[in-house]
């Protein structure tokens, strides 16, 4: 709502002149900084609510800085297997996704190496 309202302001009210006035600088006068952006620009925010049930899925990690003794594991993006994923979704609802987003590539990759191979035989006149 405050991106919303943000895009609807003219010139002087934009928040970035104003930070910048406030601190004494202007974006453009100071070489380093960035100034505001031009163009269009997507964002989706989310919001993870206290006391909300979330399926937290990556790798199991030894806390460095446990500050009791149930606060020995934390759950990461890992080094080789990048997967970390919250999500408000039960796990069968999690489930069911994961596998139809993996159905849909394995059968869109087999299908473009159907269309690859057809390419290379027409090109070398095998077809």
């Amino acid at each position: 709502m405050r991106a919303q309202q943000t895009a609807g302001m003219t010139g002087g009210s934009a928040p970035f002149p104003i930070l910048t006035k406030a601190l004494g600088r202007g974006p453009e006068s100071t070489p380093g900084t960035f100034g505001a952006a031009s163009g269009r620009y997507r964002f989706t925010e989310y919001c993870l609510v206290p006391g909300g049930q979330y399926d937290i899925s990556g790798t199991c990690v030894e806390n460095p800085h446990p500050k009791d003794a149930n606060d020995h594991n934390m759950i990461v993006k890992g080094s080789t297997e990048e997967e970390f994923l919250i999500s408000g979704k039960t796990e069968k609802e999690l489930e069911k996704g994961l596998r139809k987003k993996a159905v849909l590539m394995i059968l869109g990759g087999a299908a473009l190496s159907v269309v690859c191979m057809a390419i290379l035989l027409a090109k070398f006149g095998l077809l």
